[in-house]
């Protein structure tokens, strides 16, 4: 398999950085933030989970780019690693080839275009009334009594 430059050049800088804990604190010192204790717990239950300091640093590349945040969002990063641990991820190679599918899979979802029609067999729980072309059909009578 082969890989761009970028992935290239994140595969080396996850495989060199152990323990994921150090590799955390330069990507915080870059940000000009500290690590916090609930990223301390985050790292150990990625570690918890059996997954390598190379596929943990992964997850931090990937969930700190998806955030563009100075903090790791810890239920993103969990569920990577959850489905890393899942999934057998055990290396740092493994980890860029699922999140290079994760890529893909969300440009061809989002390539599909969204439907303002309610699913088949599914009513839509948009009111009537708020339609465009909806005509109000009240007679005189009732809007008396209203």
């Amino acid at each position: 398999m082969s890989y761009s430059r970028q992935e290239e050049t994140i595969l080396k800088e996850a495989k060199q950085k152990n323990p994921a804990y150090s590799f955390l604190a330069e990507i915080k010192k870059a940000r000009n933030a500290t690590i916090t204790q609930s990223e301390r717990k985050t790292l150990s239950k990625l570690a918890d989970l059996g997954l390598l300091d190379e596929v943990i640093n992964i997850i931090l590349l990937l969930t700190f780019n998806k955030t563009q945040s100075a903090n790791l969002n810890e239920k993103y990063a969990l569920k990577v690693g959850n489905d890393f641990s899942y999934q057998g991820v055990n290396s740092a190679e493994m980890a860029i080839l699922k999140v290079r599918e994760r890529q893909e899979q969300a440009k061809s979802q989002g390539s599909k275009g969204t439907t303002t029609a309610p699913a088949k067999g599914k009513p839509s729980n948009v009111p009537k009334w708020s339609q465009p072309h909806y005509q109000n059909q009240t007679s005189q009578k009732k809007k008396k009594w209203i």
